[in-house]
């Protein structure tokens, strides 16, 4: 069996180690105060002797599903619409397949940086043809979008990662709180347990998380990912396109006036292609069983 720790696992371990001084309320929904607003060296010290096992799908999200390295890479997909890491595994007899029983040996972890390095090399925009003309927003449905303003605490976008078990957290223009000025991801949290935490503030926790972004994009200079954009009338093969050819994992839907009207990740889009990659099984399957794709038989 095997388990996955990621960013939004140490996040969640954060926030259950800070705690919420009185959660939202329908009273005060959007009031979120830290009940022990630690400075980063004072977490680094209280989380010292916690080991990865104790971290490891703290968040639920985590679901891994082991891919044998014998089959072929674009099955790899499929076992992305299950979580945002795939353990790549060989089993220990040389069976080309995995059932009860078989042991197996870890290889290496996919991540979506590595399923975007193989999308690049494959033909894989082929299996979006079916949804060329087809904008965004339906072939992937409308989802929530959960953001925080430029004036918000660090706790407070902490929190709604943690309670929404998104990766990101785009932030608003608090006169504009549909334009998006930066995005805050749970990987930017690491540099709350680095050990050189002489650029952050102290009360980092309480300040506006704007002001956390801006320390950490300043310490890490080229090393951050972009952001970007995208109308959501765009088709979906055209957007994936884009999102492959700046190497992001996730884009930003605007509406006709520039505003933010949602987010697709590269998880979406990995269900979404293995749910094409389904439908195209199964209704080769009923062809060759003389049964059309309505499923009448013929």
């Amino acid at each position: 069996r095997h388990s996955i720790l990621d960013m939004r696992d140490v996040n969640s371990l954060l926030v259950e180690t800070i705690g919420v001084s009185e959660p939202p309320s329908a009273s005060a929904p959007l009031s979120v105060e830290p009940s022990n607003p630690l400075s980063p060296q004072d977490l680094v010290k209280k989380l010292e002797g916690v080991k990865a096992s104790q971290v490891a799908n703290k968040s639920g999200k985590n679901h891994p599903v082991p891919f044998l390295a014998s089959q072929p890479v674009k099955a790899l997909i499929k076992n992305f619409s299950q979580g945002t890491r795939v353990p790549i595994v060989t089993s220990t007899d040389g069976a080309p397949t995995m059932t009860a029983g078989t042991g197996v040996r870890l290889l290496r972890v996919f991540s979506p940086v590595d399923l975007l390095s193989v999308m690049k090399k494959g033909n894989y925009l082929e299996d979006l043809q079916s949804t060329r003309d087809v904008p965004m927003t339906v072939a992937l449905g409308q989802k929530p979008v959960s953001c925080i303003t430029d004036e918000d605490s660090l706790f407070k976008a902490m929190y709604l990662l943690y309670k929404t078990g998104f990766s990101a957290m785009p932030i608003v223009d608090s006169s504009n709180p549909l334009h998006v000025i930066s995005v805050l991801s749970v990987r930017d949290l690491k540099h709350l347990l680095l050990p050189d935490l002489l650029y952050l503030s102290p009360k980092c926790l309480t300040e506006p998380a704007m002001d956390f972004l801006t320390a950490v994009k300043r310490f890490e200079e080229k090393g951050r990912f972009p952001f970007m954009n995208v109308r959501e009338d765009s088709s979906l093969q055209a957007a994936v396109a884009k999102l492959l050819a700046a190497s992001v994992q996730r884009i930003l839907l605007t509406d006709s006036r520039g505003q933010l009207s949602g987010v697709v990740s590269i998880t979406d889009i990995c269900r979404l292609l293995a749910e094409l990659g389904s439908r195209a099984q199964s209704s080769a399957s009923k062809e060759q069983e003389g049964e059309p794709p309505g499923g009448e038989m013929v």
